[in-house]
């Protein structure tokens, strides 16, 4: 996957997401892409502009070593206002995403 098709993918769960009526999400990050630290912020910045602010959205990521994108593009997105965080455990994702 591309940036742009990442992104579409967020936007559909985005979409169906609110159209549900969800608050919380948990995502797996199981993609295989190239990341780079400017993919992460661009696909971080898009978060906010296509509906994450209006959820808590915990995001597993299965491949340690790509965490250090992860992490910087979730900083990059609490700065946008997107309440998000990205773990390497996943039942550290799930712990975090139940909380209120």
């Amino acid at each position: 996957f591309d940036e742009k098709g990442i992104v579409g993918i967020l936007s559909a769960v985005a979409d169906y997401c609110q159209d549900k009526g969800f608050k919380k999400l948990l995502l797996a990050d199981y993609i295989e892409a190239d990341w780079t630290f400017h993919s992460a912020e661009k696909i971080a910045r898009c978060m906010a502009n296509i509906g994450f602010k209006n959820f808590k959205t915990a995001i597993y990521v299965y491949e340690p070593k790509r965490h250090y994108f992860t992490y910087f593009g979730e900083t990059v997105a609490n700065n946008q206002g997107v309440n998000i965080k990205t773990f390497v455990n996943m039942n550290s994702a799930i712990d975090w995403v139940k909380r209120d």
